[in-house]
């Protein structure tokens, strides 16, 4: 009997080794992205962020029409109704950003998976969002993030989904928006 429960014990051993990578991974992964999260009030507001809120200003007040990277006027013209306060505005839009950095990884991960494997995607997204640049200003409210959205949605459409002309069309179209941006 004894024999027995020790061959279970090896296989449970063996399994669990088997995605061992995985569990520790996706922890990492968690833990990454509730780092950021706490990060969202803590780290400065820097003036191009006041800059970017301010087109949006521009916008609302009809100053502005948007255009050539004006575009995100159209994506957060609400922002300002949040609050009275800019700095509380900013922080606003920074948490959205969150919300925007965790589907940025999504696309990342599928993307790597599609072209390298699990393991290799779930590397690929740690080393991203521990990256001491993507760190201290992956949320940072302006355009380049919204534009590496932009792109990795893009690239999604082209590589992970099938070989379709509306999806084609619609990385097309992704690509020229993030140009506006």
């Amino acid at each position: 009997m004894t024999n027995n429960n020790s061959i279970c014990s090896i296989a449970s051993v063996r399994s669990l080794h088997k995605y061992l990578f995985e569990i520790i991974s996706i922890a990492a992964i968690v833990y990454l992205l509730s780092l950021h999260f706490s990060l969202l009030d803590i780290l400065n507001i820097n003036w191009d962020e006041f800059y970017y809120l301010s087109i949006i200003h521009s916008y609302l007040r009809g100053e502005i029409q948007p255009g050539f990277q004006t575009f995100h006027a159209l994506l957060f013209f609400w922002v300002p109704a949040l609050s009275s306060n800019e700095v509380d505005q900013i922080i606003a839009a920074k948490s959205i950003f969150w919300l925007i950095q965790v589907v940025n990884s999504f696309f990342l991960f599928k993307i790597t998976f599609e072209l390298a494997g699990r393991k290799a995607a779930l590397f690929n997204v740690i080393s991203n969002l521990s990256f001491s640049y993507v760190l201290r200003h992956g949320l940072a409210f302006r355009f380049d993030f919204v534009i590496s959205t932009f792109f990795l949605c893009a690239l999604y459409l082209l590589i992970c989904l099938p070989k379709r002309h509306s999806f084609q069309i619609a990385a097309g179209i992704i690509f020229c928006l993030s140009l506006l941006v």
